[in-house]
């Protein structure tokens, strides 16, 4: 919660630009990290390893 009440005060500050445009953009980023670390997470992990571990 302290980060979003942080990014409120810098962009009243007049620290930081959001609009629409850049939201969106931090979206797509964030959506693209989420993707890869799926794809890698599915590739290094298997049901039948995490089996065996325990």
């Amino acid at each position: 919660m302290l980060p979003v009440i942080l990014l409120v005060i810098a962009q009243a500050a007049g620290v930081v630009y959001l609009n629409v445009e850049i939201a969106l953009v931090v979206g797509l980023v964030m959506w693209l990290i989420d993707a890869g670390l799926l794809a890698l997470s599915l590739r290094i992990f298997s049901r039948a390893t995490l089996l065996a571990r325990v």
